[in-house]
């Protein structure tokens, strides 16, 4: 008898276990999933795909410049065709991205439905995305107009802090980052002695992701010792980044 029950058990440790990805289908196989949750698994697996496009374009974007475009730039002298290879490998990194993140979405999808609350979790993360790319694509619209205007000015003071003929490049990119969000090149525009006196609201408008400040500035510039008043209309134009407004361009009127 024993004999026995040691053979079975011996044959019972040969079976192969089920792989993740089985014990994943057979669960979606067992669970009943309702029409309203095939309907959101369809707008979450969309949400989903949108958020993971956007990573992988913030991810592509500069790494294939970076190590791909540039290091064939003077390897290749003939511009037509580097723009013709430049522009097969940009078509063909879009689609890999676009399929993956595709792909990535349903498996995330998939994976969420084998979950006791799938409904509920899939709700809640289609919600929680839907609010994720409004704010990417409104984000001036989530805040008031007096915090909007507030942060305008407050960048539009720091702006004119960059007019100073003794900042380094790294002391100017330091302050650079605080008004445009980014790296700036310090050029000869920013190496004159020029004052913020006075700043007058004109107008306010909020344009889907980017909202534009238009103001009266009265400044102080100084060349050769002389003091020179004068007052300009200026558009300012702001954008949204990780939860902060920067400067994006002004133009005179």
């Amino acid at each position: 008898m024993n004999n026995k029950l040691d053979d079975l058990d011996e044959r019972l440790k040969s079976v192969p276990k089920p792989t993740l990805k089985l014990e994943l289908k057979q669960k979606m196989h067992e669970k009943i999933i309702s029409p309203k949750e095939a309907m959101t698994d369809k707008i979450l697996a969309f949400l989903l795909s949108i958020i993971f496009i956007w990573i992988g374009f913030m991810i592509t974007g500069n790494t294939v410049e970076r190590f791909i475009f540039y290091p064939l730039d003077p390897l290749i002298t003939n511009e037509s065709i580097y723009k013709g290879i430049t522009t097969l490998l940009t078509i063909i990194i879009i689609l890999l991205v676009f399929i993956l993140s595709y792909w990535l979405a349903c498996k995330v999808s998939d994976y969420v439905t084998t979950f006791r609350w799938s409904f509920s979790i899939k709700v809640l993360l289609v919600l929680v995305l839907i609010l994720l790319v409004s704010h990417k694509l409104f984000a001036p619209y989530f805040y008031t107009e007096q915090y909007l205007k507030s942060r305008a000015e407050s960048v539009i003071q720091m702006e004119y802090d960059l007019y100073d003929e003794n900042l380094s490049q790294e002391e100017f990119n330091k302050k650079a980052k605080k008004v445009y969000g980014m790296d700036r090149v310090l050029t000869d525009h920013y190496k004159r002695d020029v004052e913020l006196i006075e700043l007058n609201e004109i107008s306010f408008e909020r344009r889907y992701a980017r909202f534009i400040y238009k103001v009266a500035v009265t400044e102080k510039v100084t060349i050769n010792g002389k003091e020179e008043l004068s007052t300009n209309i200026y558009k300012y134009e702001f954008y949204s980044k990780n939860g902060l407004f920067y400067l994006n361009g002004w133009s005179m009127n």
